[in-house]
């Protein structure tokens, strides 16, 4: 191992071997030598330099994972509450659109029982038009019997209005009905208002 190549062969290798080997022996000169061992010194003092660099970055690059991480567990966070104001807000929206519903079917149902209530009341209203044109019927019938029996009663009444003044005075439509007379129209000598007693101008006419 003393010869040249194995100097240079552990400078290429493992370098401290090699300066070893190369003072021990003497292989180059002087100048050389230290030449050679202040480059592999510049190389150990570079590489430490690297290394606190490295070190420093690497510890940087450790605080801005850390940070990273408690960013997104952050986030995760966030996404967690934006998420159950999510599931609320939805919860919220159905229970407001159920009460729109109910108060629309309310509505609907307030509005059903108005048509029926207004349907009710025509129905009434059409029932007592009916109810007052019978009762007019009714009543033009009863005018036009009244009418038919005063006619019928006329000749008989003409010829009592020929009998003295004093006998057509009647105390009731009992004794008038029994002389002849019934249906007596105002103006008639027969007629008294104690015999009228409804007040329509016709007096015994029921």
């Amino acid at each position: 191992m003393q010869t040249k190549f194995w100097t240079i062969f552990f400078l290429i290798i493992f370098f401290p071997v090699g300066l070893f080997l190369m003072w021990k022996n003497k292989h180059f000169t002087k100048a050389t030598r230290v030449i050679i061992t202040l480059f592999f010194l510049i190389l150990i003092l570079l590489s430490s330099c690297c290394n606190g660099v490295n070190s420093v970055q690497k510890e940087e690059l450790i605080k801005k994972e850390q940070k990273l991480n408690d960013k997104e567990i952050e986030l995760q966070k966030f996404e967690k509450e934006l998420h159950e104001k999510e599931i609320e807000l939805d919860k919220k929206i159905e229970e407001y659109e159920k009460n729109i519903k109910e108060e629309n079917k309310k509505l609907e149902e307030q509005e059903n029982e108005r048509k029926k209530q207004e349907e009710l009341k025509k129905q009434e209203e059409q029932k007592k038009q009916e109810e007052l044109k019978k009762q007019e019927e009714i009543r033009k019938q009863k005018e036009q019997k009244r009418l038919e029996e005063s006619q019928k009663q006329e000749p008989i009444q003409q010829s009592n209005n020929e009998a003295p003044q004093q006998s057509l005075y009647f105390g009731s439509c009992k004794e008038a009905r029994a002389a002849g007379y019934s249906n007596i129209r105002k103006g008639d000598p027969a007629y008294s208002s104690k015999l009228d007693r409804d007040g329509d101008g016709i007096a015994c006419d029921k």
